[in-house]
This record gives structure tokens, C-alpha cells and sequence, in this order.
């Protein structure tokens, strides 16, 4: 698998979960990665390990837009 195909699979991963209404409540910086956690209310959580780092930039990038999200329901 080529590094971008890695890529694209870990997007997707999390693409489908954003879609499907979850949240993301907690990144843990790995050595070798990150680990997302997903919850959604009435659902169980969902662990999601990104290994490319433009897989873990696309979620800081939904990290911010969600707290953005927060702030201005507020």
C-alpha cells in the first residue's frame, strides 16, 4: 500500500465517522501515531489509530473546526 493510499484509508475512516454524527473527544500522541477516540450519544466510543501524519493533520484540522462549532452555538 502506497503512503498516500494509507492516507486516504485513515481519511476515510474518519470521514465516515464524523459523518455518521461522532464526535471527537481525546487524541493521545503515540511514538508511532495518534489514537483518536470518536463518542457519539447513545453509541459506544470508538478508537481510531492514525499512522500518517497527514491523517493526523486532517484531524487537527477537525479538532479545531469542531471546538469552532462549539464556540459559536454557545
Amino acid at each position: 500500500m502506497t503512503a498516500y493510499d494509507e492516507y486516504a484509508a485513515e481519511k476515510q475512516t474518519i470521514e465516515g465517522l464524523v459523518a455518521n454524527g461522532y464526535l471527537i473527544a481525546r487524541v493521545n500522541e503515540l511514538l508511532d501515531g495518534a489514537e483518536a477516540i470518536f463518542v457519539k450519544q447513545g453509541a459506544e466510543k470508538e478508537k481510531v489509530v492514525l499512522r500518517t501524519a497527514d491523517a493526523r493533520k486532517h484531524l487537527s484540522y477537525l479538532v479545531i473546526a469542531q471546538q469552532n462549532a462549539a464556540g459559536k452555538a454557545q
